[in-house]
């Protein structure tokens, strides 16, 4: 079996030091090796921004291609779901395009760690019969339905109370498209990720959900990085926050700014102004900063697990601001690397159709 790990070698000649260090990649090794590489045609390394934050996360992406293989990894949550989501009759298979799964690099640890004893994080990706239902009812029972392998049936009370709360108050042009859930078995904290609420209508938002922080505080925090956009268009993508058990909204919150992917085919990165503000605003290391700027490419090249070629995407998909007064902001990016193959890649068009190789011997 070709393991995942060959797919993060082939990136690692464009990975720079700064952002992934030697340790971190070794530690993102150890578990991707225990994956095989046709689970995914998509993965994110997240890195901290600050000086002295060396640690990095994995991030998977599986979507319907992998889900047999999904189904055979030893986390029995995992598994049940995904033979879930392959029933075409089962309301999870029409709710969920795709589920990433994100590895805690600096808690999992060691490389030697049993495969079951590295248990993920779960991102469950939206359809679009879920996230743009025609009424916040439908959308509500269409959520609540892909989340029945994870938390069970009926709902909680607490998470169909929040997720109520938090899908009503949405406005229009505004999606709840990702839900996180933690790693362990026992659901009691849960994290909505919602798309298209820009920063004018955050705050509203935020009072509608119940959320207890300092809106003038974020406001203002908000305001220090917007100016770092100089007129280039920059604003909050994906408002992160996270619901408990005890019907409560926490304080922190995520902030994703997503960046241009058209220039980064070409190797540039638009937002420079703005990776300058978070250098000025103490939340991104200057040495960082340049590293970023050395990842966007695209190529055709040929995975190792594959027989012909792929256009291969490396891509920094966006940064995340991590708003938790009164600890000090966080910032994390998001290198993103991708392959899709093309039968225009093919060498002839009498050759035979684009696989991945099963094992070495193929």
């Amino acid at each position: 079996m070709f393991s995942l790990a060959g797919t993060i070698d082939h990136f690692v000649p464009r990975l720079p030091p700064a952002l992934v260090g030697a340790a971190s990649l070794a530690a993102v090794r150890g578990v991707a090796r225990r994956l095989p590489a046709a689970i995914t045609h998509w993965i994110d390394i997240e890195c901290r921004l600050a000086t002295d934050r060396p640690q990095v996360d994995l991030i998977v992406r599986v979507d319907p291609r992998g889900r047999e293989i999904l189904a055979a990894q030893p986390w029995p949550r995992l598994t049940a779901f995904a033979r879930t989501w392959a029933d075409s009759a089962s309301p999870v298979h029409r709710a969920v395009s795709a589920t990433r799964l994100e590895f805690d690099i600096d808690r999992v640890g060691v490389p030697g760690d049993a495969p079951a004893s590295i248990r993920p994080r779960i991102f469950l990706d939206l359809a679009r019969d879920a996230y743009a239902a025609p009424s916040a009812t439908c959308r509500l029972q269409a959520i609540a339905g892909a989340l029945v392998p994870f938390v069970g049936e009926p709902t909680p009370g607490w998470l169909r109370r929040g997720l109520e709360r938090c899908l009503h108050h949405l406005p229009p042009q505004a999606y709840l498209l990702y839900v996180g859930l933690p790693a362990q078995d026992r659901i009691r904290q849960v994290r909505l990720c919602i798309l298209g609420l820009g920063e004018p209508r955050l705050a509203a938002y935020l009072r509608g959900v119940g959320w207890p922080g300092d809106i003038d505080d974020l406001r203002q925090h908000l305001g220090r990085l917007a100016g770092a956009a100089g007129g280039d268009g920059m604003s909050v993508a994906t408002l992160h926050l996270d619901l408990d058990d005890h019907d409560c909204v926490k304080p922190a919150l995520g902030l994703e700014y997503a960046l241009a992917r058209r220039p980064q085919v070409r190797g540039a990165i638009r937002e420079t102004a703005f990776l300058e503000r978070l250098v000025a605003c103490g939340v991104c290391d200057a040495g960082k900063r340049d590293a970023l700027l050395q990842w966007p490419g695209c190529a055709r090249e040929t995975l190792p697990h594959a027989l012909w070629p792929s256009i291969v995407m490396r891509r920094l998909s966006h940064v995340k601001i991590v708003y938790d007064p009164p600890r000090a902001g966080e910032a994390k990016a998001y290198l993103c690397g991708s392959h899709e193959r093309r039968p225009a890649l093919q060498r002839r068009s009498g050759d035979p159709p684009l696989v991945d190789r099963a094992d070495p011997a193929a």
